[in-house]
């Protein structure tokens, strides 16, 4: 069973190297719909990890993140913030 992991990220600079790169070490790579909640998401999928671009939802990243942690996920749920800039280095 491969590992899931939710990519928020921003239009205008998608985190496309970063999915390339689970990818290949085979995880099962989730990106929300325009539609989909991504709170209904975390509550109904066995994530391992959220990678989100703190850009996505700008001053309001931290609050969002915080109700996700104490709200929705469980402990062993991992949360990555990451911008789309700083994936020069990632092979």
């Amino acid at each position: 069973m491969k590992s899931k992991i939710l990519v928020i990220e921003s239009q205008t600079q998608p985190l496309q190297r970063l999915r390339k790169y689970f990818t290949k070490r085979r995880f099962q790579i989730i990106r929300p719909k325009e539609t989909e909640s991504i709170f209904n998401i975390c509550k109904t999928e066995n994530l391992s990890a959220i990678v989100i671009d703190p850009e996505v939802y700008g001053k309001r990243s931290a609050k969002f993140l915080q109700n996700l942690r104490e709200h929705i996920l469980p402990d062993n749920v991992k949360i990555f913030g990451i911008n789309g800039e700083n994936l020069a280095e990632l092979n």
